[in-house]
């Protein structure tokens, strides 16, 4: 009986209860606002435990001129719960409504995204997600100390929407427009679907970024998807001098000539063409 009323009140509990407890401890725990101003909702029973919320706000640091990290207007997922049993979080799917993300990086290094800096600097690693879809999403990246800002659209989807639309027909797809030094910049970032993926099975993506005077494109594969520590790509590289990217990268590269792209035999690939 004891087990039926355990199990019962737990099938039945009210978690918006624990919105303020939890935004509490996750506050004083990383020294920033963090709340869950909607509802939330977990379902414990069944192989693939899953949790409902809405309105997730976290907040940047003290220097971050109140800038939200993040907001998310809604996030449903569901995790393996054989994974969980054992200590590990794998999601089976993952659904991010219209979130705004917010990155700065302070003149003198710090990120305000970085939730713990006590620890050792090192790639960001999440845990394996199966199915990502993204709506509506925006990313805003402010670099003080390079003068880099950008403003992009952010989503990713599972099936194409509009075969005509070469953007439409990539899964996941980032694109905006900023600025470096005060000279105009775009980025523009095409990948597959986040569908089946594995640890094992490489993600695939195009990126291409202008600015500076200078074009970059690369395409590459996160070999371990999201695992941002391994990646490989093939860069193509136009413009005045290479020493000129390290506006764009950050990385010190020596000064050359004219720099023009690499021609590929045959007709142009489509962007979206991944294979």
């Amino acid at each position: 009986m004891l087990v039926l009323a355990v199990v019962l009140t737990l099938a039945l509990f009210d978690w918006n209860h624990l919105r303020g407890p939890i935004g509490r401890w996750a506050s004083d725990k990383y020294e920033r606002d963090i709340s869950i101003d909607g509802d939330l909702d977990v379902t414990l029973f069944g192989w693939t435990p899953s949790v409902a919320v809405e309105d997730l706000r976290i907040g940047g640091p003290d220097w971050a001129d109140e800038d939200d990290t993040l907001r998310v207007g809604r996030f449903e997922g569901s995790a393996r719960l054989q994974r969980l049993l054992a200590g590990q979080l794998e999601l089976t799917r993952a659904v991010v409504i219209e979130p705004e993300i917010v990155l700065i990086v302070h003149e003198d290094g710090r990120r305000s995204w970085v939730m713990d800096d006590t620890g050792p600097d090192e790639p960001t690693r999440l845990p394996l997600i199966e199915r990502l879809l993204i709506r509506d999403g925006r990313v805003r990246v402010d670099e003080r100390g390079r003068g880099l800002t950008l403003d992009a659209a952010i989503d990713a989807r599972e099936l194409a929407e509009g075969v005509g639309d070469e953007d439409e027909r990539s899964g996941f797809r980032l694109e905006g427009e900023g600025a470096l030094n005060g000279q105009p910049l775009t980025l523009r970032v095409l990948g597959e679907p986040f569908v089946q993926l594995r640890r094992d099975r490489p993600w695939r993506f195009r990126a291409e970024l202008t600015g500076a005077g200078s074009e970059l494109e690369a395409r590459g594969q996160i070999t371990r998807p999201f695992d941002l520590s391994h990646f490989t790509a093939d860069l193509s590289l136009s413009g005045p001098d290479l020493a000129n990217l390290y506006l764009i990268t950050g990385v010190v590269t020596p000064n050359t000539p004219a720099l023009q792209p690499r021609r590929r035999p045959g007709p142009r690939r489509q962007p979206v063409d991944l294979q």
